[in-house]
């Protein structure tokens, strides 16, 4: 998942594109049926083009984003839908399709900085520098080890301080009873410098983005549309089908022929639609 980590914030530092409302029944998404309405890696320009019957074509592995910023409003659903197939006599392989979500500056939000772990609240027992590997903390009696966790610092304990982006670095090595505190183990360096008595509690990574229409799909032979219903803002966590909290903006994303890697794989996309759905849907 690094490399969808890495394209999460090269695609958050490109330059600022336009910003578009989705308002009921309406697919406000611009020339998402050209090249020009989609913004990628551009060293992968030649893998990407679109047909007179405004279907995109993307050879080979490439992740692409709606060149739009699209606001949303948390507290209502959406429909998210397109279609889909293997560009005729090329093989078949996987593909996702749905969102990066950003808050309302435009910064990306990534899943561990909302993946808060219930009942781990706690606080620094002692002050930690960006260079410790090694923190002392009060409780650490619910806490889990693995390279999915990142301690949160400065937290509120009724989660309104997520999207939390004080973390530490990715992986918790070790855990440990000290006397009446725990020390905590860290794969890297911290990162963080913070004074003793700080609130802190466990956070765990997940799927970059969110994925409600189609995650780890087959790409079919011949056009299918995939689609998926996104919900209301999540308290917490970073699941499939809401908004993770905090989101007030989005990007359209597809992965294409993420998955097995298959040679001469080639994926096409068309009648992609963004609708806001009202309540009689």
């Amino acid at each position: 998942m690094n490399i969808l980590r890495k394209a999460a914030l090269i695609a958050a530092a490109t330059a600022l594109a336009g910003v578009v409302n989705v308002s009921a029944g309406d697919a406000a998404v611009n020339d998402l049926d050209k090249v020009s309405g989609w913004i990628f890696d551009p060293a992968k320009s030649a893998q990407i083009k679109a047909d007179e019957s405004g279907a995109i074509e993307a050879k080979g592995q490439l992740i692409f984003y709606s060149r739009d910023f699209i606001t949303i409003d948390p507290a209502k659903k959406y429909r998210l839908s397109g279609q889909f197939r293997s560009a005729p006599g090329t093989p078949a392989d996987r593909f996702y399709f749905g969102f990066q979500p950003f808050d309302a500056s435009q910064k990306p939000i990534l899943p561990e900085m909302v993946g808060m772990v219930s009942g781990t609240e706690t606080e620094l027992a002692a002050p930690c520098k960006p260079a410790d590997k090694t923190l002392k903390v009060v409780d650490a009696s619910m806490w889990l080890t693995g390279n999915k966790y990142c301690i949160a610092f400065n937290i509120d304990p009724a989660g309104t301080d997520l999207p939390n982006r004080t973390l530490s670095s990715a992986g918790i090595k070790a855990l440990k009873a000290a006397g009446s505190s725990y020390e905590v183990e860290l794969d890297k360096p911290c990162g963080v410098s913070a004074a003793a008595g700080t609130k802190i509690r466990l956070h765990q990574t997940g799927s970059t983005f969110i994925y409600p229409a189609a995650e780890y799909a087959e790409v079919p032979a011949a056009w299918q549309e995939f689609a998926g219903v996104i919900n209301p803002e999540a308290a917490s966590g970073s699941p499939r089908d809401a908004w993770w909290k905090g989101t007030r903006i989005c990007r359209i994303i597809i992965l294409a022929n993420y998955g097995q890697g298959t040679a001469g794989a080639a994926l096409q996309a068309k009648n992609i639609k963004l609708e806001e759905l009202d309540e009689k849907k």
